[in-house]
């Protein structure tokens, strides 16, 4: 078997401490402290997940040198691909030499479920979600949504919308990743004057390729990307084109993410820039600017208790004259603990700083949080000034499907701006 990759021994130190770390130790029974020839490589207990998928994570390959501390190192990087409840190495010895098995646990990849939110802002949801992770064994993840939505954000009311996306890591053997996401959304619609009341039609198609820069890891480290972007808008009731919006967008992601089963540790970040013109076509002239850090880090001793650092902006200038703002902080997502639509603008920033451990079980954990941000910009803009906001919260994590982060809990606003703003506020979100 071959795979792609280079041994990091700058990272051996910190990878081995996080392995250590886990509640579900990986194991390396009978691996050899000592470099030797590795003749086999080979994984049990993946009835879906494909070799490839995994062997281009990994530092150890046939004919080459390996050791149990090399192995350990490919476990955790199996686990940091989200899909694996637990990865254990078992070494033995053959007539051909050293015999090195992955022996897996695979999560639950197909998740169909009905779909409701509500929460204190007023706003609630209900519909259907499919989410189909590592489809046909590739590490493919395919989205599908139908949400009736009732919204108390300016200008909007009752909503319809589809959406279908396709994420696909190394397509077809090759460096690239590709993300493609289709949308169709039909909302009540009141500009910010209130003389017009109609239905805004929202069409959306997206299409991009990520490049993976380096030799390390396929699922960690640089990529640079582009995308092209269809959008058109009208109002149905009123009659009334706002135009179309053909728009392309260039990308820089950065990835070193290490998966714990029940917690979290590493950076994540990702800047991206996207424009529209008459001169690609588009009825309008529109720019935007997407930039989104997280990092987080294990606090003490304790396992899966972590210190996150969380910042976002994001700066739309121009784009069809809807009488809308593009972003709202306050409500159950930016800024929690304030009022829903207490910021508006075309423009925010936001940072949150949060720490988390367990309670009782590993996949509950409690802990607190402290947010500022601010909303700016826009001909109908409601900038306030700095907010500020702190609470408690749960964070549950069932391991037996991938990705699934539940958060709930309670905001109080430290900067009060109105008399709205006083008591607390619950918030509730699902990834």
């Amino acid at each position: 078997m071959t795979r792609h990759g280079e041994p990091c021994r700058a990272r051996a130190a910190f990878l081995l401490l996080a392995c250590a770390a886990l509640l579900q130790p990986a194991h390396a029974a009978d691996c050899p402290a000592q470099p030797q020839i590795l003749a086999r490589l080979q994984f049990s207990g993946n009835r879906v997940t494909r070799p490839e998928v995994m062997l281009r994570e990994m530092l150890s390959r046939e004919g080459a040198p390996t050791d149990a501390r090399t192995l350990l190192e490919d476990a955790q990087r199996l686990r940091d691909l989200g899909l694996f409840r637990q990865v254990d190495v078992l070494c033995s010895r053959t007539e051909a030499g050293l015999v090195a098995e992955f022996a897996l646990r695979e999560k639950y990849y197909l998740l169909v479920a009905p779909r409701s939110d509500a929460n204190s802002d007023g706003d609630y949801s209900y519909g259907l979600h499919l989410s189909w992770h590592n489809a046909l064994g590739r590490n493919h993840t395919w989205r599908a949504t139908i949400l009736e939505h009732s919204s108390s954000q300016t200008g909007r009311g009752r909503s319809l919308e589809y959406r279908i996306s396709q994420h696909a890591p190394y397509l077809l053997g090759s460096p690239f990743d590709l993300d493609w996401r289709l949308a169709h959304e039909q909302a009540d619609w009141q500009p910010g004057d209130g003389t017009d009341v109609g239905e805004l039609v929202d069409d959306q198609f997206r299409i991009g390729l990520d490049r993976h820069l380096g030799r390390g890891p396929a699922s960690q480290g640089w990529r640079v990307g582009g995308a092209y972007e269809y959008r058109k808008r009208s109002l149905s009731d009123a009659g009334r084109e706002l135009g179309v919006g053909h728009g392309l967008f260039a990308s820089l992601k950065y990835r070193d993410r290490r998966d714990s089963l029940y917690s979290e540790t590493g950076l994540v970040g990702e800047l991206e820039l996207g424009h529209a013109g008459t001169a690609l076509g588009s009825d309008y002239d529109w720019s935007q600017l997407t930039a989104t850090l997280d990092y987080e880090r294990p606090l003490g001793e304790t396992a899966h208790q972590t210190l996150g650092l969380h910042l976002k902006t994001e700066m739309q200038r121009g784009g069809p004259d809807d009488g809308l703002n593009q972003y709202s902080l306050g409500g159950a997502s930016l800024l929690r603990g304030y009022p829903r639509n207490t910021a508006e603008g075309d423009a925010y920033a936001m940072l949150r700083i949060e720490a988390y451990r367990p309670l009782h079980w590993r996949w509950l954990r409690w802990g607190g949080f402290i947010e500022a941000g601010a909303a700016w910009g826009g001909a109908q803009a409601h900038t306030p000034g700095l907010l500020a906001s702190a609470g408690l919260g749960l964070q549950i994590r069932p391991t037996w499907f991938v990705g699934l982060v539940i958060d709930l809990g309670i905001g109080v606003p430290l900067i009060a701006r109105d008399a709205g703003d006083s008591g607390p506020a619950f918030y509730g979100s699902g990834r």
